[in-house]
């Protein structure tokens, strides 16, 4: 009888961590993919990322944090 529940909870574990090694790999596949989709734009030098004031990150912190 234990044998069988012991039996049971391998098979559980296996079926779980099998479903999210398959997760994961749709999500490695869905990142690869926008990475190479974002090769395919065009960037000019006009592209930059502002600095915000110090000023106006006082003002809402949250706004600004990443």
């Amino acid at each position: 009888m234990a044998s069988e529940a012991i039996d049971t909870q391998i098979h559980r574990e296996a079926s779980e961590t099998s479903q999210q090694q398959n997760v994961e790999d749709e999500v490695t596949i869905n990142i690869k993919k926008r990475i190479k989709d974002c090769r395919d734009v065009d960037l000019t030098e006009d592209c930059c990322i502002y600095r915000v004031p110090f000023t106006l990150c006082g003002l809402k912190e949250e706004a600004y944090t990443p």
